[in-house]
Protein backbone atom coordinates (compact mmCIF):
# COMPACT_ATOMS: atom_id res chain seq x y z
CA UNK A 1 0.00 0.00 0.00
CA UNK A 2 1.16 3.52 -0.77
CA UNK A 3 2.12 5.91 2.01
CA UNK A 4 0.54 9.33 1.69
CA UNK A 5 3.15 12.07 2.14
CA UNK A 6 2.40 14.92 4.59
CA UNK A 7 2.14 17.36 1.68
CA UNK A 8 -0.41 15.15 -0.03
CA UNK A 9 -2.40 14.76 3.22
CA UNK A 10 -2.46 18.51 3.65
CA UNK A 11 -3.67 18.90 0.09
CA UNK A 12 -6.50 16.42 0.67
CA UNK A 13 -7.55 18.21 3.87
CA UNK A 14 -7.43 21.57 2.12
CA UNK A 15 -9.70 20.24 -0.63
CA UNK A 16 -12.17 18.85 1.92
CA UNK A 17 -12.23 22.15 3.81
CA UNK A 18 -12.81 24.07 0.60
CA UNK A 19 -15.81 21.87 -0.19
CA UNK A 20 -17.29 21.82 3.31
CA UNK A 21 -16.83 25.49 4.09
CA UNK A 22 -18.36 26.85 0.93
CA UNK A 23 -21.39 29.04 1.74
CA UNK A 24 -23.78 26.62 0.06
CA UNK A 25 -22.30 23.59 1.85
CA UNK A 26 -22.43 25.39 5.21
CA UNK A 27 -26.06 26.35 4.59
CA UNK A 28 -26.94 22.71 3.88
CA UNK A 29 -25.08 21.46 6.97
CA UNK A 30 -26.56 24.00 9.39
CA UNK A 31 -29.97 23.71 7.79
CA UNK A 32 -29.92 19.93 8.26
CA UNK A 33 -28.87 20.30 11.90
CA UNK A 34 -31.57 22.90 12.55
CA UNK A 35 -34.21 20.69 10.92
CA UNK A 36 -33.08 17.70 12.99
CA UNK A 37 -33.32 19.63 16.26
CA UNK A 38 -36.66 21.16 15.25
CA UNK A 39 -38.28 17.83 14.42
CA UNK A 40 -36.60 15.36 16.80
CA UNK A 41 -35.90 15.59 20.53
CA UNK A 42 -32.18 15.06 19.93
CA UNK A 43 -31.06 15.72 23.50
CA UNK A 44 -33.38 13.03 24.86
CA UNK A 45 -31.70 10.40 22.68
CA UNK A 46 -28.23 11.75 23.46
CA UNK A 47 -28.79 11.75 27.23
CA UNK A 48 -30.38 8.28 27.14
CA UNK A 49 -27.36 7.01 25.19
CA UNK A 50 -24.97 8.51 27.75
CA UNK A 51 -26.86 6.80 30.58
CA UNK A 52 -26.73 3.49 28.69
CA UNK A 53 -22.97 3.81 28.09
CA UNK A 54 -22.34 4.58 31.76
CA UNK A 55 -24.39 1.58 32.84
CA UNK A 56 -22.64 -0.75 30.34
CA UNK A 57 -19.30 0.24 31.86
CA UNK A 58 -20.46 -0.71 35.35
CA UNK A 59 -20.95 2.86 36.57
CA UNK A 60 -22.22 2.65 40.16
CA UNK A 61 -24.25 -0.54 39.94
CA UNK A 62 -27.44 -0.50 42.03
CA UNK A 63 -29.36 -3.05 44.01
CA UNK A 64 -33.08 -3.13 43.23
CA UNK A 65 -33.66 -1.57 46.64
CA UNK A 66 -31.10 1.19 46.03
CA UNK A 67 -31.48 4.82 44.91
CA UNK A 68 -30.61 6.26 41.53
CA UNK A 69 -29.38 9.86 41.48
CA UNK A 70 -29.31 11.91 38.28
CA UNK A 71 -28.18 15.54 38.38
CA UNK A 72 -29.74 18.31 36.32
CA UNK A 73 -29.87 22.07 35.98
CA UNK A 74 -32.66 24.38 34.86
CA UNK A 75 -31.85 25.79 31.41
CA UNK A 76 -33.47 28.49 29.30
CA UNK A 77 -35.29 25.83 27.26
CA UNK A 78 -36.88 24.51 30.47
CA UNK A 79 -38.64 27.76 31.43
CA UNK A 80 -42.33 28.62 31.13
CA UNK A 81 -44.01 32.05 31.12
CA UNK A 82 -43.48 32.36 34.86
CA UNK A 83 -39.72 31.93 34.36
CA UNK A 84 -39.37 28.70 36.29
CA UNK A 85 -39.13 25.09 35.13
CA UNK A 86 -42.34 24.14 33.32
CA UNK A 87 -44.54 21.31 34.56
CA UNK A 88 -43.92 19.22 31.44
CA UNK A 89 -40.14 19.36 31.97
CA UNK A 90 -40.45 17.63 35.33
CA UNK A 91 -42.09 14.66 33.62
CA UNK A 92 -39.46 14.62 30.87
CA UNK A 93 -36.59 14.78 33.37
CA UNK A 94 -38.20 12.02 35.44
CA UNK A 95 -37.82 9.75 32.39
CA UNK A 96 -34.04 9.98 32.72
CA UNK A 97 -34.26 9.08 36.40
CA UNK A 98 -36.19 5.91 35.61
CA UNK A 99 -33.92 5.01 32.69
CA UNK A 100 -30.88 5.38 34.95
CA UNK A 101 -32.52 3.31 37.70
CA UNK A 102 -33.46 0.35 35.48
CA UNK A 103 -30.13 0.40 33.64
CA UNK A 104 -27.97 0.49 36.77
CA UNK A 105 -30.00 -2.23 38.47
CA UNK A 106 -29.50 -4.37 35.35
CA UNK A 107 -33.23 -4.88 34.75
CA UNK A 108 -33.21 -3.32 31.27
CA UNK A 109 -30.30 -5.54 30.28
CA UNK A 110 -32.05 -8.73 31.45
CA UNK A 111 -35.66 -8.15 30.48
CA UNK A 112 -35.01 -8.92 26.80
CA UNK A 113 -34.62 -12.57 27.83
CA UNK A 114 -38.40 -12.67 28.31
CA UNK A 115 -39.01 -11.94 24.62
CA UNK A 116 -38.64 -9.19 22.02
CA UNK A 117 -42.03 -7.65 22.83
CA UNK A 118 -41.48 -7.42 26.58
CA UNK A 119 -40.67 -3.99 28.02
CA UNK A 120 -41.25 -1.74 31.01
CA UNK A 121 -43.63 1.07 30.09
CA UNK A 122 -45.07 3.98 32.04
CA UNK A 123 -48.66 3.09 32.95
CA UNK A 124 -49.46 6.02 35.22
CA UNK A 125 -47.77 8.91 36.97
CA UNK A 126 -48.71 11.48 39.58
CA UNK A 127 -46.59 14.45 40.60
CA UNK A 128 -46.91 17.02 43.38
CA UNK A 129 -45.14 20.37 43.15
CA UNK A 130 -43.91 22.01 46.36
CA UNK A 131 -41.66 24.86 45.21
CA UNK A 132 -40.50 26.10 41.81
CA UNK A 133 -37.08 25.43 40.29
CA UNK A 134 -35.63 28.61 38.77
CA UNK A 135 -33.18 29.38 35.96
CA UNK A 136 -29.74 27.75 36.33
CA UNK A 137 -30.72 26.11 39.62
CA UNK A 138 -29.10 22.67 40.05
CA UNK A 139 -31.21 19.75 41.26
CA UNK A 140 -31.02 16.01 41.68
CA UNK A 141 -33.60 13.40 40.69
CA UNK A 142 -33.64 10.62 43.29
CA UNK A 143 -35.45 7.50 42.09
CA UNK A 144 -36.25 4.46 44.22
CA UNK A 145 -38.49 1.42 43.99
CA UNK A 146 -41.35 1.59 46.50
CA UNK A 147 -43.09 -1.73 45.95
CA UNK A 148 -44.64 -3.97 43.30
CA UNK A 149 -47.66 -6.13 42.68
CA UNK A 150 -48.39 -8.87 40.17
CA UNK A 151 -48.28 -6.68 37.08
CA UNK A 152 -46.39 -3.47 37.85
CA UNK A 153 -43.55 -1.78 39.72
CA UNK A 154 -44.13 1.47 41.63
CA UNK A 155 -41.37 4.06 41.95
CA UNK A 156 -40.93 7.34 43.79
CA UNK A 157 -39.01 10.18 42.16
CA UNK A 158 -37.93 13.29 44.03
CA UNK A 159 -36.54 16.55 42.67
CA UNK A 160 -34.13 17.65 45.38
CA UNK A 161 -32.12 20.87 45.65
CA UNK A 162 -28.45 21.01 46.67
CA UNK A 163 -29.67 22.03 50.13
CA UNK A 164 -31.82 18.90 50.43
CA UNK A 165 -35.21 20.54 49.87
CA UNK A 166 -37.72 18.40 47.94
CA UNK A 167 -39.16 20.64 45.21
CA UNK A 168 -41.43 17.98 43.70
CA UNK A 169 -42.26 14.35 44.32
CA UNK A 170 -43.71 11.92 41.79
CA UNK A 171 -44.99 8.36 41.89
CA UNK A 172 -44.79 6.25 38.74
CA UNK A 173 -46.37 2.93 37.79
CA UNK A 174 -44.29 0.89 35.37
CA UNK A 175 -46.22 -1.91 33.72
CA UNK A 176 -44.84 -4.87 31.80
CA UNK A 177 -45.84 -5.57 28.22
CA UNK A 178 -46.03 -8.90 26.44
CA UNK A 179 -48.32 -10.51 29.01
CA UNK A 180 -45.48 -10.88 31.51
CA UNK A 181 -45.61 -10.32 35.27
CA UNK A 182 -43.25 -8.79 37.80
CA UNK A 183 -42.37 -12.32 38.95
CA UNK A 184 -40.99 -13.01 35.45
CA UNK A 185 -38.81 -9.90 35.57
CA UNK A 186 -37.47 -10.76 39.02
CA UNK A 187 -36.76 -14.33 37.88
CA UNK A 188 -34.57 -13.35 34.91
CA UNK A 189 -32.75 -10.91 37.20
CA UNK A 190 -32.03 -13.70 39.69
CA UNK A 191 -34.25 -12.10 42.33
CA UNK A 192 -37.11 -14.60 42.56
CA UNK A 193 -36.87 -14.75 46.34
CA UNK A 194 -37.14 -10.98 46.77
CA UNK A 195 -40.43 -9.86 48.30
CA UNK A 196 -42.09 -6.50 47.77
CA UNK A 197 -41.93 -3.99 50.63
CA UNK A 198 -45.32 -2.98 52.04
CA UNK A 199 -47.26 -0.51 49.91
CA UNK A 200 -46.78 2.98 51.43
CA UNK A 201 -49.89 4.35 53.11
CA UNK A 202 -50.07 7.37 50.79
CA UNK A 203 -49.55 5.30 47.63
CA UNK A 204 -52.19 2.60 48.25
CA UNK A 205 -55.18 4.91 47.49
CA UNK A 206 -53.43 6.08 44.30
CA UNK A 207 -53.00 2.50 43.10
CA UNK A 208 -56.67 1.81 43.89
CA UNK A 209 -57.74 4.92 41.96
CA UNK A 210 -55.90 3.61 38.89
CA UNK A 211 -57.70 0.28 39.19
CA UNK A 212 -61.10 1.98 39.52
CA UNK A 213 -60.39 4.28 36.56
CA UNK A 214 -59.36 1.31 34.40
CA UNK A 215 -62.47 -0.63 35.39
CA UNK A 216 -64.73 2.35 34.59
CA UNK A 217 -63.18 2.82 31.15
CA UNK A 218 -63.53 -0.88 30.36
CA UNK A 219 -67.20 -0.79 31.37
CA UNK A 220 -67.69 2.27 29.20
CA UNK A 221 -66.17 0.41 26.25
CA UNK A 222 -68.24 -2.71 26.94
CA UNK A 223 -65.18 -4.79 27.83
CA UNK A 224 -64.92 -7.30 30.67
CA UNK A 225 -63.24 -5.99 33.77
Amino acid sequence: SKIVAPAQSFGILRTVFRIVFKPRALAVIFGSIATLFATVDVWQFVRSLILAIRASRGFRKLELTGESKVDGRVLLSDLDWLLHMSNSKYLREADFGRIDFWLRTGVYQQIHKLGPRVALVLGAMSIRFRKELVLFQPYRIVTRLLCWDESAFYLEQRFVSTKGFVHAVAVAKQSITGGRKTADVLRVCGLSSLESPPVPEDVAPWIESIRLSSAALRREAGLPE
